[in-house]
């Protein structure tokens, strides 16, 4: 599993446990299984081509997948996996201040563990 595959399954456990019938969180304002808010999902939205490369059944969660794919691949080189699942968590963009939010950080490293332990 490469370094984005790794990434795409420990944000998933992080928000959502990997469960792609989650519907709503954050209070109403996310959905998924990777808890898009509205703005933020709008800024990577796949574009017409990128959808249709879904095939001829494209669900949301499809969707999703591939939005949080075009975000991990603008992420800064080099930049830790942690540090890019903070800007998702934060801001939905490659905003990168110094902002941190210690329990998310820690169970995304949790799940990350995992993820790697389990290609073991």
């Amino acid at each position: 599993m490469n370094s984005e595959d790794t990434f795409i399954l420990a944000l998933a456990y992080t928000e959502s446990d990997n469960m792609s019938t989650v519907a709503l969180g954050d209070h109403g304002r996310a959905a998924g299984r990777f808890q898009w808010h509205p703005d933020a999902y709008l800024s990577w939205i796949p574009s017409l081509l990128e959808f249709h490369m879904l095939g001829p059944n494209p669900t949301w969660d499809m969707c999703f997948e591939l939005a949080v794919r075009k975000f991990f691949r603008r992420a800064p080189a080099g930049k830790p996996l942690v540090d890019i699942a903070m800007a998702y968590h934060l801001h939905g963009q490659h905003i990168y201040l110094g902002a941190d939010d210690p329990l998310y950080r820690e169970r995304f490293l949790v799940a990350l563990t995992k993820v790697q332990d389990d290609q073991k």
